[in-house]
């Protein structure tokens, strides 16, 4: 059976506004042909419907915008929302602004699909979201991204250029070349500006070897409302030592572990390099692969670094207010 694509908000507006014009041209032309008018002029019609709509269209963008604020704690708040999506990887980060941006898009078989509702939750069915980064293309980091690009109005999508045989890349893949959506394969050294976030990106180099999909994660330092983070995707200990040589500055305020936790993922010298106020993970309870390990805990342990997971927490918030300081909710 044939997935049913949910409509995007324009393309639900466009309908309605067209089914709503049909429906005033028939009652008038239902009206003049019960009174017997014959003098009917549609261009006329046409001209006044037009400003009709930009009128009712005007209304409801000013009615909406208080709307916009329910989600992010009162005007200039940030947004970080780690979702708990098992044993698997989603972020999202919403800037004061408005400005969205999705890192990896959980597991491939959560069959409650949470990713979609976390995300109506925070940003809303058919709203958009700014950027769309998927790390790499193993399946608990692009899990439902084919639904998220269809159900949400995704503008830009990153991947890391390294092709997968899994069914879910392969969907994946299909739905992105259905969509308008900008595509990009950022390389190490590179700078972008979405609004209010400034993402610099420090991994994969361009002569970088493509052996390993979790080594050639994109990594990056997404600076947003003067709030700095360090997302490194699955990469290890190595590729976290070849950023180092290449002399970013890495230093960041919330570092999100590496491969969920992971021995091989969060080195000392990448704690020493960024220094975070506190770093998180995202897990599932009692995973076969023993995520976090304890002795990527140990390492934060002794470099003073507090450490959060949805393993233990649920679905962690952070909320951040124009003075820098963040709250955090947590889902447990």
């Amino acid at each position: 059976m044939a997935k049913r694509k949910r409509l995007t908000k324009k393309q639900r507006e466009r309908r309605n506004r067209w089914l709503l014009r049909a429906l005033i041209v028939f009652l008038i032309f239902i009206g003049g042909y019960l009174t017997g008018r014959q003098d009917i002029n549609l261009r006329e019609i046409q001209a006044k419907l037009d400003e009709t709509f930009i009128q009712i269209e005007e209304q409801i963008k000013n009615k909406n915008r208080p709307l916009k604020d329910s989600n992010t704690q009162g005007s200039g708040t940030s947004q970080i929302h780690l979702f708990d999506v098992g044993q698997g990887s989603s972020t999202l980060y919403i800037a004061s602004d408005g400005t969205s941006v999705l890192v990896d898009t959980g597991r491939y078989d959560d069959s409650e699909k949470k990713i979609i509702s976390y995300l109506d939750q925070y940003i809303g069915l058919g709203e958009e979201i700014d950027l769309l980064i998927f790390t790499h293309n193993d399946s608990d980091h692009i899990g439902h991204g084919d639904l998220v690009l269809e159900y949400f109005d995704v503008q830009e999508v990153w991947m890391n250029g390294m092709d997968h045989t899994s069914k879910v890349y392969e969907e994946l893949l299909d739905t992105l070349l259905q969509k308008d959506v900008e595509y990009a394969e950022p390389k190490a050294g590179e700078q972008f500006s979405r609004g209010a976030f400034d993402i610099q990106v420090l991994h994969p180099a361009k002569d970088s070897p493509k052996k390993d999909p979790n080594d050639e994660s994109i990594i990056t330092r997404i600076v947003f409302d003067n709030l700095s983070v360090m997302t490194s995707g699955d990469a290890s200990i190595p590729r976290e030592n070849d950023v180092l040589k290449r002399n970013f500055n890495l230093k960041a305020d919330l570092l999100i572990l590496g491969h969920h936790g992971a021995k091989n993922s969060s080195g000392e010298q990448w704690l020493e390099a960024i220094q975070p106020k506190m770093a998180f993970y995202q897990a599932g309870v009692n995973n076969s692969y023993g995520h976090p390990s304890p002795d990527t805990l140990e390492r934060a342990k002794n470099a003073g670094i507090p450490v959060y997971g949805t393993d233990e927490y649920g679905t962690i918030s952070l909320y951040i207010d124009e003075l820098g300081e963040i709250r955090m909710e947590t889902e447990k």
